[in-house]
């Protein structure tokens, strides 16, 4: 057990939303397809579902090939900056890469293997930017080097408990997890704006997210109780949140 938890926290520093948190966005914008988009979406992915495709991006980074798409996946913030304060970095970051990815997709010159894997890596970073620390600070990687522990288990950290253990911590499948989701949510409620407008978003929300830390982290159990209690509606609202609007992106390219 102790080595699995080093080697999710050494994978949470490039991965955002762990498997059943990306599926879950995959899985709720299905279910606000368009057909038109959803026959589209079937054709470029030779039928394989949006859920099954959102962590194909995570599944290849082992891959030398793939390295130069490694930034795509957050945005660095200082806590006193917005997004239009800093500057662009040359490998890009997750704004650019979810305007790319569409760019592309409304591109009738674009073939279907380049639309394909830039669908998946849509599906994917808009899971990943509705993830409030994938707009976290340089210094700290987003979280992933404060430390913390979950239910007594030391080898977490900030970021990691928002990827996975606040997730995983009630053992639901990606589709009991979106049925509960989908209840508690209502897509009326839910402002589609841009990629700027999600960044801030997530970016607003960090800075509660820092300024709740305390040194010693979740070191007893009764911290861990009052955290999942004041902070998991807010991670069930981002996965709804990067859903539907993955929908509505998907919906306006088709």
């Amino acid at each position: 057990m102790k080595r699995l938890l080093i080697t999710l926290t050494l994978l949470s520093q490039v991965f955002g939303w762990g498997d059943t948190g990306h599926r879950s966005v995959g899985f709720i914008a299905e279910q606000y397809l368009s057909p038109e988009a959803y026959k589209q979406v079937a054709y470029l992915l030779d039928g394989e579902s949006l859920a099954r495709v959102s962590t194909w991006p995570d599944e290849i980074k082992a891959d030398p090939l793939y390295k130069i798409y490694g930034q795509w996946h957050y945005i660095n913030l200082p806590l006193d900056k917005e997004y239009s304060d800093i500057e662009r970095l040359d490998g890009g970051d997750i704004m650019m890469a979810i305007d790319k990815c569409i760019d592309v997709l409304k591109d009738n010159l674009s073939t279907k293997e380049v639309k394909a894997f830039h669908l998946k890596y849509l599906v994917h970073l808009i899971g990943d930017v509705h993830q409030p620390m994938h707009t976290g600070r340089y210094e700290d990687w987003g979280g992933n080097k404060i430390e913390a522990q979950w239910y007594g288990q030391p080898q977490t950290n900030l970021h990691l408990i928002w990827d996975f253990n606040m997730i995983e911590h009630y053992n639901l499948s990606y589709t009991e997890l979106t049925d509960f989701i989908i209840k508690e949510h209502t897509k009326t409620d839910v402002y589609q704006g841009n990629v700027e407008d999600w960044v801030m978003e997530s970016h607003n929300y960090v800075r509660d997210i820092y300024k709740e830390f305390n040194d010693p982290f979740l070191n007893t159990y009764d911290k861990v109780e009052l955290y999942m209690y004041e902070n998991f509606p807010l991670v069930k609202k981002r996965l709804y949140q990067g859903g539907i609007r993955l929908a509505g992106v998907l919906n306006n390219i088709y």
